[in-house]
């Protein structure tokens, strides 16, 4: 089996909306592709966006909340052997972050996040909870 993965990441554009607050936005452009032993193939492209809101509290902390889609390639085969579906979903994060200690050099994040995975399989192409 021969596999292949490409990313492209588009670089992320900021936009300072006011003063303490900026929003920053990007993609990563994947391109998949696995040629299999047996002659099948399978090639995925996809574009994952991401967004995120940066305020700054002060000169020490940051309020943040973010979005990425999810887009994971999977080299598995299910029983009748045929390549699993890609895993897919959303990913939120929400968080404060400070980087005020010995120059930069210690920093500290205090996050919460949410993940939702769609078509998470195991190589039996059974279905992960």
């Amino acid at each position: 089996m021969m596999s292949f993965a490409r990313s492209l990441l588009i670089p992320p554009r900021v936009f300072h909306l006011a003063d303490p607050l900026s929003l920053i936005i990007g993609a990563r452009y994947t391109e998949w592709s696995t040629n299999g032993s047996s002659g099948d193939m399978m090639t995925q492209h996809n574009t994952t966006p991401y967004a995120g809101l940066v305020y700054d509290i002060n000169d020490t902390w940051s309020a943040y909340a973010s979005y990425t889609s999810i887009f994971q390639p999977q080299t598995y085969r299910n029983s009748s052997g045929h390549y699993l579906s890609p895993v897919t979903g959303k990913s939120y994060e929400t968080g404060l972050k400070s980087t005020a200690w010995y120059d930069g050099r210690l920093t500290a994040t205090f996050a919460v996040f949410r993940i939702q995975q769609r078509k998470c399989r195991d190589s039996r192409g059974w279905r992960l909870r």
